[in-house]
């Protein structure tokens, strides 16, 4: 329709006007401590919302782009696996993106009463969830400095998982131990570390800013 008033086939009024939306119901709700929030990494929105939904499907490819370039200043939440999975790769996958700095949660079969949420896994989102807030100098102010790099290779445990919309299922590896460093507001360095198995596992790593110091460390399940 050449009477619509931007350019035809270009231009910026869609992301114009779209920001200009956000920041007036951000600028409303904020002093309500309600909660303005987007799906993907719309970076172009991040200063006017509260948080960013992962909302593609979790894969074996994948890592933690996102958060190590906006951690510190975009808060991402999405849980990527059905609830009515196995616990073994649900959790696998929670601890994972915990240690990226993912909020776990949200997933429309994360209802107990809606669906039967297996008691475990939502034992576990609990753990995370108070986890999180317990360090969240870390994973809401800090910054997500790299993963865990042991000295020997960690066992890997093949997983799969398939999100609540999505009719593919997708294959994944996660190691026994599954961790990142992150920096708090402080510049204090602090490793964040899950055990995905059900016996302690022992990983020798260096310290990233004391490479020539080695560590050992047995992490209980």
């Amino acid at each position: 329709n050449p009477n619509h008033g931007h350019p035809v086939g270009g231009g910026s009024w869609w992301a114009d006007g779209y920001r200009a939306f956000l920041k007036r119901e951000h600028d409303r709700y904020a002093p309500m401590n309600i909660a303005l929030t987007t799906e993907g990494t719309a970076e172009c929105y991040m200063d006017v919302c509260d948080g960013q939904l992962v909302v593609t499907a979790a894969t074996g490819e994948d890592v933690p782009f996102f958060p190590a370039v906006y951690s510190g200043y975009a808060i991402y939440f999405g849980t990527r696996q059905s609830a009515r999975k196995a616990f073994d790769p649900t959790f696998a996958l929670m601890a994972r993106e915990f240690t990226w700095g993912v909020v776990n949660g949200w997933s429309d079969d994360w209802y107990p009463n809606r669906w039967g949420t297996e008691k475990r896994t939502a034992e576990a989102a609990v753990a995370f969830a108070r986890a999180r807030e317990a360090n969240r100098d870390l994973f809401v102010y800090g910054t997500l400095e790299g993963e865990l790099r042991p000295v020997s290779p960690l066992e890997m445990r093949t997983h799969v998982w398939k999100g609540t919309w999505t009719k593919t299922a997708y294959t994944g590896d996660v190691a026994v131990v599954t961790g990142t460093w992150w920096k708090d507001r402080a510049g204090k360095s602090v490793l964040s570390a899950v055990n995905t198995t059900d016996d302690p596992q022992t990983v020798k790593f260096r310290v990233p800013h004391r490479k020539d110091v080695c560590v050992s460390r047995t992490f209980k399940p």
